[in-house]
């Protein structure tokens, strides 16, 4: 965790990928990305492109919101906001 000792980013992924029961390389398949993508997000060393958290979040049933630690009541936070609006764009470029 970081100085906040809130989970950082990486560290929710790697948790929700565990709970999906898939390996870092069957998480990449998913995703057609490579095992190297998905292990340098996990160690934070690389942040995933708003298309790719879409992706993320379909193959690991989760909301956006999960990975950047807020939860409904959250709604209006300019983090949330800028990160919905980052993530209609890319489903937008995937359609």
């Amino acid at each position: 965790m970081n100085k906040n000792d809130d989970p950082t980013f990486g560290e929710l992924l790697n948790l929700a990928r565990k709970a999906a029961g898939l390996t870092q390389t069957g998480l990449a398949a998913r995703l057609f990305s490579t095992t190297q993508c998905v292990q340098r997000w996990e160690r934070d060393e690389n942040d995933p492109k708003a298309s790719s958290i879409l992706r993320l979040c379909n193959a690991l049933d989760k909301e956006p919101n999960y990975f950047f630690g807020f939860n409904c009541e959250d709604d209006k936070h300019p983090r949330v906001i800028y990160y919905r609006e980052k993530l209609n764009r890319a489903r937008r470029a995937l359609n």
